[in-house]
């Protein structure tokens, strides 16, 4: 990335992950080359914001020809970081964890769930897709004896807490939250919260919104 550009705008770090996509659906069928307005078309934006978007990167692309896909997804690649294996832990191995320990698009992304962690005893030493559950109880000493990048919790509200207090004392740099409840960032730890529910809520919103306009 430029020097000018320091860091991202949280939309456009969104759509570039969405760009990948399109791009490795691309790369599968086998086309080496997309344009702007072919990749905007398919983004439902305009090529004027694919080009603001990519503003900050190196030349990608050549006027006329479009953007060579290959060095499009190394360059985009390395400058998200995914040019290298993240590891991760699943804390709560109910259903969403579960599905999250099989979703294989995580996998080839390059981040690998290492270990699952909950509290019911029948799911304790059992495996999922291979992957271990241990007891919550065995996390502090697991934090210590792994390197671990990032820590997904897909636990209640009131198990939180005392889960942070072991986080915090460890090496993880970041959260995904799935649990109810807002986690906050801190100087070392960067908190990602994601509530479906409220996905839910903002659709029924466009919903209404297009039903006044028809």
């Amino acid at each position: 990335m430029k020097k000018n550009c320091k860091s991202l705008p949280q939309y456009t770090l969104k759509r570039l992950t969405e760009y990948l996509n399109i791009l490795y659906q691309l790369r599968e069928k086998g086309i080496s080359s997309i344009s702007s307005g072919e990749l905007a078309q398919r983004m439902n934006i305009t090529d004027v914001q694919v080009r603001k978007d990519l503003s900050c990167f190196d030349s990608i692309g050549k006027r006329g020809v479009g953007y060579d896909i290959d060095k499009f997804i190394s360059i985009i690649e390395e400058d998200l970081g995914l040019n290298r294996e993240l590891s991760v832990i699943i804390i709560g191995a109910g259903r969403l964890g579960s599905a999250l320990i099989h979703y294989k698009r995580l996998s080839k992304a390059r981040f690998r769930v290492k270990a699952g962690f909950d509290i019911a005893k029948d799911k304790i030493n059992k495996t999922i897709n291979k992957v271990k559950i241990f007891s919550i109880e065995k996390l502090d000493e697991y934090l210590k004896e792994n390197k671990i990048d990032i820590a997904v919790f897909t636990v209640p509200e009131d198990e939180v807490e005392g889960i942070m207090d072991i986080i915090k004392k460890s090496d993880i740099k970041a959260i995904l939250n799935f649990s109810p409840g807002i986690i906050n960032s801190r100087e070392n730890l960067i908190v990602r919260n994601l509530d479906i529910v409220s996905d839910f809520k903002i659709l029924s919103y466009k919903i209404k919104e297009k039903n006044n306009a028809d």
